[in-house]
């Protein structure tokens, strides 16, 4: 049974995981964590467990893993490097009994760019689509252009959906621990746990308590949040916001129809709400688009305080104060229908709110400071203020 530690931001998840590893020095743990920062505190916070992180060497990142698992080391890594798992890491993990902790929600989808018609050439001469809908390879002697799709179909599940190709992580690379700890918030609208029930892994939620110096695990009672004294003003300029007030507004799907003029407004609004309204140095101002267009959007006096709309558990921008949220969230159409087509429905407002949250508490919210946030979408200001009401703000 994986255990979902559900605690919103800055309540100390990362700080009983940290207790956690070294009160059990007994047991042995792989810690994957999105960023290389985060391996440096967890190897600095916890001296005597002499945790390893992989390195680049000759062969590899993944083969250094391999080689310090079949040592039985504790282990800090990347989600990058963690998804990359195949059989033989699953074995060795299994085989040393080790304990998984990941802190926040992993990338355990990945569509796959590949044009119809490649496709059904594969069905014509190496691959076929089982009863499950998974693409399977039978082609062994096959060496050409699709190499790295019969990799793919090697180590992942790949499953054909009505637009495309989907990886997924497969699921032994988590019932092959002993026990699996995942640490985030609003796990129940994250793409995890739809993927979870797709696969019929089970899981059950926990929370965090402090109490007195000391971390504890309780069992989630779904009460309202604990908004730890959240202060956010979120800005009411109508000419600054009229730009986003079509529920699909600054969409993915917006940003490319209106690359041309679109932009530049919302570049100018950007501008406007750091400069005249907000009057904040660069250094205290933090922002966010789709990160194909950031050359588009950046703008004199907050440029450096870029991070990319996904960004998670870094505390390189917690002094920071302005924060302009530039995106209208929504969940890729190919991995909704997924997990339609197996009776599983993708909530993408509280996936949306819970992905704007994330990114918000990279600010100093996190430190209970009070921040000034530009949402000019519509549909994500109505989200946040929604939450931050039923949180008692």
């Amino acid at each position: 049974m994986i255990k979902i530690v559900d605690s919103i931001m800055g309540s100390g998840k990362t700080s009983w995981a940290i207790q956690f590893i070294n009160e059990n020095p007994e047991k042995s743990f792989i810690f994957v964590t999105p960023f290389l920062a985060e391996i440096q505190r967890i190897k600095e916070a916890c001296p005597a467990t002499g945790f390893c992180e992989p390195l680049q060497l000759g062969e590899g990142k993944l083969n250094s893993f391999h080689h310090l698992l079949r040592e039985g080391r504790n282990i800090a890594t990347t989600h990058v490097l963690f998804a990359r798992a195949t059989e033989e890491t699953r074995q060795l993990i299994e085989a040393q009994g080790y304990v998984l902790i990941v802190d926040e929600a992993l990338t355990v989808l990945e569509e796959i760019d590949l044009k119809k018609h490649d496709l059904e050439n594969l069905l014509d001469h190496s691959a076929y689509i089982d009863d499950s809908g998974y693409l399977v390879w039978y082609n062994k002697e096959y060496s050409g252009r699709f190499d790295d799709i019969k990799s793919m179909v090697t180590n992942f599940k790949v499953f054909v959906s009505s637009i495309g190709l989907v990886k997924t992580i497969p699921p032994e690379t988590f019932t092959c621990f002993r026990e699996v700890y995942s640490l985030t918030y609003m796990f129940a609208c994250q793409i995890q746990r739809y993927y979870f029930d797709l696969f019929q892994i089970p899981y059950s939620y926990w929370k965090v308590c402090k109490s007195g110096d000391r971390y504890e695990l309780i069992e989630h009672n779904f009460k309202p949040d604990d908004t730890l004294g959240i202060k956010i003003n979120i800005c009411q300029n109508s000419k600054l916001n009229a730009i986003g007030d079509k529920e699909t507004a600054l969409s993915k799907n917006w940003y490319m129809k209106n690359e041309r003029t679109g932009l530049k407004v919302l570049k100018n609004h950007t501008y406007n709400f750091f400069h005249n309204l907000m009057k904040s140095p660069g250094h205290l101002n933090l922002w966010t688009c789709f990160k194909k267009y950031k050359d588009k959007l950046r703008g004199k006096g907050y440029s450096k305080g870029f991070l990319p709309a996904n960004a998670r558990a870094t505390n390189d921008y917690k002094s920071t104060t302005s924060i302009a949220y530039l995106v209208n969230r929504y969940v890729r159409p190919s991995i909704v229908q997924l997990f339609a087509s197996y009776g599983i429905k993708v909530d993408e407002d509280q996936y949306a709110l819970s992905e704007m949250l994330q990114f918000i508490f990279r600010s100093n919210v996190r430190e209970g400071g009070e921040v000034c946030l530009y949402i000019p979408s519509s549909r994500m200001r109505s989200l946040l203020t929604k939450w931050l009401q039923q949180s008692g703000c």
